[in-house]
């Protein structure tokens, strides 16, 4: 008959093990739960450094405006006034023209442009595209990341669209 008021022995050990013993048997288990919680606070932390770094580097390769606005330069200044002085044919050369629609004659002057071709994108595809006016076909150029593409615009051309290029800027 069994006796219920004594404890059940314990499981029988299987060779080779030692059981744990002393006071501090149980602690071991815990200490070990710790380190392993420490080491995976240290990967989540590092690979948080990690993409705040790549995002830090890729927001830096996208700093060209998409809006279509043009770079601004220093304009030179009238040494008499320091006012600013009007040099129409050197801001011209010095004006580009990014992602939009521009109408040729008006928003972009008639000429032969040139682009380092597509930005680093997801699509690295450069395309420029013109709606003529009257009679005159369409032009479409188009270029890969680091490909050179150049057009010539005249006032025939109409509308220019420019979509994923470096600015276009007057050669």
């Amino acid at each position: 008959m069994p006796n219920w008021n004594q404890p059940s022995p314990p499981p029988p050990e299987e060779p080779g093990q030692q059981p744990p013993k002393g006071p501090g048997a149980k602690k071991i288990f815990g200490l070990s739960c710790l380190g392993v919680i420490v080491v995976a606070i240290g990967i989540i932390a590092a690979i948080v450094v990690i993409i705040v770094i790549i995002s830090l580097t890729v927001s830096d390769d996208s700093s060209d405006d998409d809006t279509g606005s043009q770079q601004k330069t220093e304009e030179p200044k009238d040494k008499d006034t320091g006012t600013p002085k009007e040099a129409p044919a050197d801001k011209e050369k010095t004006k580009r023209y990014g992602d939009g629609d521009y109408v040729v004659g008006e928003d972009i002057p008639a000429g032969t442009y040139e682009s380092g071709g597509a930005k680093n994108e997801v699509v690295d595809l450069c395309t420029v595209t013109t709606e003529p006016k009257g009679d005159k076909l369409p032009q479409a150029k188009t270029a890969d990341r680091g490909e050179r593409l150049i057009i010539t615009l005249t006032k025939g051309d109409g509308t220019v669209t420019i979509q994923g290029c470096e600015p276009l800027k007057p050669r």
